[in-house]
């Protein structure tokens, strides 16, 4: 038996498999007027929940749907606003997370019966999408 040199090699390309990236979590839900009619072209503001900064802002659909793509494990909340007359806003529960249920975020005229203040961030935890 001989003994040879070993000569390093060059140009040598391994292959490993592309590591797949977690499927996308999303938060989603439906804008609706206080009867439950879907409304259109309402502009929704996500946040974090633990530092109230905004994260994302979309436009639902034609039909009042919306989706944000979202963190795993993270908490949020919604608010919505749709100008005209009346101008109308509303807000979700401040602990959505992403792959539940949809979300009913509902819109009121802040000046009519029932508006207002219900609107404040302090509420937020109180009320229900």
């Amino acid at each position: 038996m001989s003994l040879r040199e070993v000569v390093p090699a060059k140009n040598v390309y391994i292959f490993l498999p592309r590591p797949q990236a977690p499927a996308p979590i999303f938060v989603v839900g439906v804008t609706k007027n206080s009867l439950g009619v879907p409304l259109a072209g309402v502009t929704v503001d996500l946040f974090h929940s633990d530092s109230d900064v905004k994260v994302a802002t979309v436009i639902s659909d034609g039909s009042g749907n919306f989706s944000f793509s979202v963190g795993i494990g993270e908490a949020y909340y919604a608010v919505a606003y749709l100008a005209g007359s009346p101008d109308m806003a509303g807000t979700t529960r401040n602990n959505l997370a992403g792959g539940g249920s949809s979300v009913n975020l509902y819109l009121k005229d802040p000046t009519s019966a029932g508006g207002g203040s219900g609107y404040s961030r302090s509420r937020v935890a109180n009320m229900v999408g």
